[in-house]
């Protein structure tokens, strides 16, 4: 496994040792078949030369692949919110030039619009949803609506 194919947000939690960032997942393994995003919290041994992944964010939500600018935050009680910041995007990897591929009848957004362009995920230290935020976007038609807001959520409250 390798930490990140496109990343985002590195950062470093020195209480734990360890950091976190944003896999976007674009051209996973070279290719384009395997289409998913995820939050990433690892170690690393520098002695070795050496890496080990302690959790896997959101890697089996394929609904919220998000090729390009996502991100990643956690606190002190091992909570992590994930940023999946361009779920609405239809943004394509070429593997044979690797280069990004951008363009069908709607730009650069999906062309089944999904209802929302962003989500937020926050999970807890067993990698259990506390909460959930799905955050309106360009309805595909490339036209900005102007204003961005929460259309709907399952929130939690963490003890």
């Amino acid at each position: 496994d390798i930490i990140a194919w496109g990343q985002h947000d590195i950062r470093v939690d020195p209480a734990s040792d360890s950091y976190y960032l944003f896999d976007n997942g674009l051209g996973r393994f070279y290719g384009g078949d395997v289409k998913y995003s995820r939050g990433v919290k690892f170690k690393i041994d520098p002695e070795q030369g050496k890496y080990e992944i302690v959790q896997s964010y959101g890697e089996n939500r394929e609904d919220l692949y998000s090729p390009i600018i996502s991100g990643i935050d956690f606190d002190n009680s091992g909570s992590v919110l994930v940023n999946f910041g361009s779920v609405g995007y239809g943004i394509t990897y070429n593997a044979e030039s690797r280069s990004l591929k951008c363009g069908n009848k709607n730009g650069c957004f999906k062309d089944i619009y999904p209802g929302y362009g962003a989500a937020w995920i926050e999970y807890d230290n067993q990698q259990d949803v506390l909460t959930e935020i799905y955050i309106s976007y360009p309805d595909g038609s490339g036209k900005d609506p102007g204003t961005y807001r929460a259309r709907f959520g399952k929130l939690g409250i963490s003890a």
